[in-house]
């Protein structure tokens, strides 16, 4: 009865862990569930990569098993066939591990260089200062007027948003949005922060000493929420922020 109780408990583990992780469509912040075309493209190269690699994966256990299953010892004495120094094999299982990496690498990086373009005069310009354990995001410009929001960053819908962002501590003197924090500044004036709004675009580290930009665009009005991914002090739970997307006209208005 214990015994099969304890299967039971397993299997449940087994399954339930899985199935725990469906329905990805009602979480607030899943990267699975992208709302803008920044999201889309890093969630498009996602699944190329993810499909090969259970491809391999597969490939991979079936010739396990076969060779579990097949050459097991039968309680013989007779040597397995040696492979070792056979050309033709060495070849193969080196020529496909490296198209599979060239088949991975090349829309990695064509993504890579896709999202560092520059979007364009038509975003919107806002700074981003990373502290601990907040958000500051100052929109930049003659549109953005100076104005300054702790902890919410709004957006217009269907338009590009370019953010610069930086890492800086309470009590460090802030250089402005056109020059970049001191390099080699002391560890408590400022930590590595990591600006992350899963649904919007991808984690982008925020380093003290240099500016670091991140293009972000909504596609529907909505509130997506964000958080430093990056351990930056006791209180790194709570670093969390949320980005409001506007119909542009409600944006205006606001």
């Amino acid at each position: 009865m214990r015994a099969a109780r304890r299967r039971w408990s397993a299997w449940t583990i087994v399954l339930g862990v899985p199935i725990a992780g469906c329905g990805v469509q009602e979480l607030p912040q899943s990267a699975l569930n992208p709302a803008g075309p920044v999201a889309q493209s890093q969630d498009q190269l996602w699944d190329l990569v993810f499909w090969i690699a259970v491809v391999v994966f597969v490939i991979v256990q079936a010739l396990i098993l076969i060779a579990v299953f097949r050459f097991r010892d039968k309680g013989g004495d007779e040597i397995p066939k040696q492979v070792a120094g056979n050309t033709r094999l060495e070849l193969l299982w080196t020529i496909i591990p490296a198209l599979i990496l060239v088949g991975i690498a090349v829309p990695t990086v064509r993504t890579i260089f896709e999202l560092a373009e520059d979007p364009g005069e038509e975003a919107l310009d806002v700074r981003v200062v990373g502290k601990q354990y907040w958000w500051a995001f100052e929109y930049l410009g003659d549109e953005g007027q100076g104005v300054i929001t702790a902890n919410e960053l709004h957006i217009p819908t269907d338009r590009p948003v370019a953010l610069n962002m930086q890492s800086l501590s309470a009590t460090q003197p802030d250089p402005g949005f056109d020059q970049e924090p001191q390099v080699g500044q002391p560890v408590s004036n400022g930590v590595i922060h990591s600006f992350w709004v899963p649904r919007l675009a991808g984690k982008q580290d925020v380093v003290p000493g240099h500016t670091r930009p991140l293009t972000i665009q909504a596609d529907e009005p909505g509130t997506y929420p964000g958080q430093c991914a990056e351990f930056c002090g006791l209180s790194h739970a709570r670093m969390r922020f949320e980005v409001i997307a506007h119909e542009p006209d409600e944006f205006e208005a606001w």
